[in-house]
């Protein structure tokens, strides 16, 4: 179990902002215990109420443990007046952890502090960092803070894993009066807090106390509003060196902005890139939302690209442009990719390409790029495959990505659908949920949550219709599958798992006609059993690494077991 300790007491209105950041990380781990230390009522009640209207976080706030003698003894005599309250923050986290069993735990500044990557990737990274602190016996490891700046001589708080095994309030009040220890940090100029008062005990005890960095992540570490003085607290680390922002960007010094990395410092590098952090920085800072509602009345400025791939079975294909075309959102792009498979099909699209008024581009392309292409050729920031056998109603690209835009969502999964049958009467899917209001919106971020919504028939596997960001699939690596059933599932399985949030709407925003099923050729579905491997293998590395996840790894093997088994039976009985 990981226990974090995420320490709020500034009523800034950067708060909630940092605070909402680390739920979203500590969410990524299965069985994680979160304390959040906040001394301040009123704003105890603002995160109880912003948490209240996010759902989804489980939290106990605790207060600092200033009436414990244990604890006043070491900052009577430790630490200076000004940094009394953030000492007692800091080190009640040893005293709640030791008189609660907790064998380790994190230690973090989370209201002024943010690490820029995918949840699930600090996730990772703190994992890794855990993992290696216990093959090295290392008692505490923190990320740069001061380090650096100060040539190797100052440890600090901030972002820090602690191994709880040893008695560390006792050695503190051991060594809380130590003159060496006055003198020490009166002569360097420092003031006497509780940073300082740990890294003067892995200086007279043997204590392994360490700083570590990620190569490329950037982090950011202040107290100001990051709307409007980000840049100055903004920081990353690569070949060797720890580069500010505000410096070697905005001031062009470049390489000169900055200092080479101690060699005390540990590094770790999980294989993230400088784009993908940098990414996640601008992604972080853009301006909060407004509604849902008035995001559906202003996205104007939107562009969605709808790909729609000609495979020869699409019966209702004039009927899904006509849709299209009266689509009350007019601003999305028609790629049609044709690979020759129905003349009768492409006829259509010719005969109707002028009515899109240069919104609808035809592709010839091979059969295998069928999807691919049309991605290529996208543009906006989100796509939706269609498969041409649907109409849509008029509102329905707007309402996509109203939802998908007010979320911030990578993947708006859009289930709930009519099926016409012989008799054109209208029919329910059996997914749970069908029908409900557009208000009716289940947000997947867990992957527990979201596997478990896939078990319980509440999601149908399924490339097409769905609107998915586009730098996602980019991001993720997903490949995107030729016409193969097993190959569209798998890409949605990945979608699912790799996404960091998933949307899925219970209003109906298309009619589907049946289709006819035509045989696959043998050496698709050959294909597809490395591509199942891949996929699953990615899923495995990237999201369900932690050990308490083996009930969700053999979920994952044994419902695209299930789906080959069905699948074979079908296509060889």
């Amino acid at each position: 179990m990981e226990v974090f300790y995420l320490k709020i007491n500034q009523p800034a209105f950067t708060t909630w902002y940092y605070l909402r950041m680390w739920l979203d990380i500590v969410q990524q781990f299965p069985e994680a215990k979160t304390y959040i230390i906040c001394d301040n009522p009123d704003l105890q009640n603002a995160i109880t109420n912003n948490m209240a209207n996010r759902g989804g976080y489980i939290v106990e706030f605790i207060q600092s443990a200033r009436d414990s003698e244990e604890l006043k003894y070491i900052v009577d005599n430790a630490i200076v007046a000004n940094w009394k309250k953030a000492a007692y923050a800091h080190l009640t986290t040893f005293l709640h952890a030791r008189d609660n069993g907790y064998k380790n735990f994190w230690n973090i500044d989370a209201d002024d502090s943010g690490l820029y990557a995918k949840p699930r990737k600090i996730a990772k990274i703190f994992k890794t960092v855990k993992d290696y602190a216990a093959k090295n016996n290392l008692q505490i490891l923190s990320l740069d803070y001061w380090i650096t700046q100060s040539a190797g001589q100052n440890w600090s708080f901030g972002i820090s894993y602690v191994d709880n095994l040893i008695d560390w309030i006792g050695l503190l009040k051991k060594h809380c009066k130590d003159d060496a220890h006055i003198e020490h940090y009166k002569r360097l100029g420092i003031p006497n807090n509780a940073d300082e008062l740990i890294n003067y005990l892995r200086k007279v005890e043997e204590v392994h106390v360490e700083t570590f960095y990620v190569e490329n992540l950037h982090a950011i570490h202040h107290s100001n509003n990051i709307f409007n003085e980000a840049l100055f607290g903004v920081r990353h680390w690569a070949n060797g060196k720890c580069y500010w922002h505000v410096m070697s960007e905005i001031f062009g010094m470049g390489k000169s902005g900055s200092l080479p990395i101690p060699s005390c410092m540990i590094k770790f590098d999980i294989g993230l890139t400088i784009e993908e952090s940098l990414r996640c920085l601008k992604n972080y800072c853009e301006s909060s939302q407004i509604s849902l509602f008035e995001k559906m009345n202003n996205v104007v400025d939107a562009e969605i690209t709808a790909i729609l791939p000609l495979k020869g079975t699409n019966k209702n294909l004039r009927h899904c442009l006509e849709s299209l075309l009266a689509q009350n959102f007019k601003n999305f792009k028609l790629i049609v990719t044709d690979a020759g498979l129905n003349n009768d099909e492409l006829k259509i699209c010719q005969e109707m390409e002028n009515s899109f008024g240069g919104r609808m581009k035809i592709l010839t392309v091979p059969k295998e790029k069928l999807f691919n292409a049309g991605l290529q050729e996208a543009k906006g920031r989100y796509v939706i495959f269609i498969k041409g056998n649907e109409s849509f109603v008029p509102d329905a690209l707007q309402m996509l990505y109203a939802v998908a835009a007010n979320y911030r969502a990578d993947f708006v999964h859009t289930s709930n659908y009519f099926v016409e049958n012989d008799d054109k009467t209208s029919v329910k899917t059996d997914e749970q949920g069908w029908g409900e209001n557009l208000q009716a919106i289940m947000i997947l971020q867990h992957i527990r949550n979201k596997l478990w919504a896939l078990s319980q028939n509440m999601l149908s596997p399924s490339i097409y219709d769905n609107l998915i960001r586009r730098e996602f699939l980019e991001e993720e690596k997903i490949s995107l599958p030729f016409d193969n059933e097993i190959m569209r599932w798998t890409f949605s399985l990945q979608c699912l798992c790799l996404s960091e949030k998933y949307i899925r709407i219970a209003h109906p925003v298309y009619t589907r006609l049946a289709e006819e099923i035509t045989p696959q050729d043998f050496t698709a579905d050959i294909k597809s059993i490395s591509f199942m491997k891949s996929a699953v293998d990615k899923i495995i590395e990237e999201v369900l690494y932690f050990d308490e996840y083996v009930d969700e790894r053999n979920f994952v093997k044994s419902i695209l077991q299930k789906c080959y088994l069905d699948y074979f039976a079908k296509k060889f009985k």
